[in-house]
């Protein structure tokens, strides 16, 4: 009864802000430091301001890394995931190299942490709009369009945001969103398990736990279990466990979206991320990555392919060539060149069809 609550409470959250009584967010147009880079690159880093929860007008400094490149016609917002932060994800700025792009610190991650809990996208929304809403009063990066990047809590985050504001983005690209912090749950306790007589069964309690996973006084036992017995491993970050519900947040976007699933992905399987995808309204692709071997791991195991995918998305987007695409399609393959030792970096062309993308069809 209480997590059903929770999400008709959190559903009417987000049609009201997306009515326009949405959240006030304030904005810093201050730069702390500036340096140029190659061929008229430049390098930013400012600080912004977000609101701290639905219920608190209190704001947070937030941090984060502007890249500006001349001529750039889209700016990407990176949103990181659970225990990185704006360095961490530095390398996705080459990913967008034709772009200006901005990463940043959500709250209790990276600098200006202190006193802040993670909630795995529900308040990290606040910080996905207020990144927004700085690129959107700056002289320079308002003149393109805005594309949201996020992956893990990053991506949900996102999504939660986008359907707080819906004319927040202009298109997103998610790799592995996790559908529901309930589910999230279950498949965290789901690892555990004890041995007995040599035969794995599942922890006590373990049913109890998922019930009262949200109570304030079951959630220190429950991060103590869960880092004991699997790999959550929240050592330096606060955390507080609220329903978050992206596949219900995923039905108030209509913008272009891409969603990138892999099916060895434990925190956030191909059901996961094929659930929110289903929910998305407009034009949509979804590629389930069959070679990946776990959490955000196909931008690392096929990074030319997903290089590529992403690259392609952006660009038939801007162009508005995606309006004459089928509105939802759904890519499951491997890829047509796995490098395995002692073979060139070299990619084979498919058979018959030498002029044809090694990386792939077009989205």
């Amino acid at each position: 009864m209480f997590g059903k609550m929770m999400l008709m409470f959190s559903i009417t959250g987000l049609v009201m802000a997306a009515s326009g009584k949405g959240p006030v967010v304030n904005v810093c147009d201050s730069k702390l430091k500036g340096s140029k880079l190659l061929d008229g690159v430049t390098e930013e880093c400012v600080t912004f301001f977000s609101r701290e929860s639905l219920d608190s007008d209190k704001e947070l400094a937030r941090k984060g890394v502007v890249i500006k490149r001349p001529n750039a016609k889209a700016t990407v917002l990176i949103c990181h995931g659970f225990k990185c932060d704006k360095y961490d994800v530095s390398f996705l700025h080459m990913l967008f190299n034709e772009y200006n792009s901005m990463a940043f610190d959500f709250r209790a991650h990276g600098e200006d942490k202190e006193g802040q809990c993670c909630t795995f996208g529900r308040d990290e929304s606040y910080d996905v709009i207020a990144a927004a809403e700085y690129i959107k009063n700056d002289p320079e990066l308002k003149k393109v369009p805005l594309i949201a990047y996020g992956f893990s809590m990053g991506a949900s985050a996102a999504i939660i945001a986008q359907a707080r504001e819906r004319d927040l983005f202009d298109a997103m690209i998610l790799d592995c969103p996790f559908d529901s912090s309930d589910k999230l749950l279950d498949r965290g306790l789901a690892q555990l398990k004890v041995s007995v007589f040599g035969y794995e069964m599942p922890m006590p309690g373990s049913g109890w736990l998922k019930s009262y996973g949200y109570s304030p006084y079951v959630q220190t036992a429950l991060k103590n279990i869960l880092k004991t017995f699997t790999n959550f491993g929240a050592e330096d970050i606060v955390v507080n466990f609220v329903p978050v519900y992206p596949e219900e947040a995923i039905k108030y976007v209509e913008i272009p979206c891409f969603f990138i699933g892999c099916i060895n992905d434990s925190k956030a399987p191909e059901e996961a991320v094929l659930k929110v995808y289903e929910g998305a309204k407009g034009f949509k692709r979804c590629w389930i990555d069959t070679d990946g071997r776990k959490h955000y791991d196909t931008i690392f195991r096929q990074m030319h392919q997903y290089f590529y995918k992403v690259d392609r998305f952006i660009k038939i987007i801007l162009d508005g060539s995606y309006k004459k695409k089928v509105p939802a399609k759904i890519r499951k393959d491997k890829p047509e060149c796995i490098l395995t030792p002692g073979t060139t970096t070299t990619p084979t062309f498919s058979k018959g069809n030498p002029k044809k993308n090694p990386l792939g069809k077009r989205l």
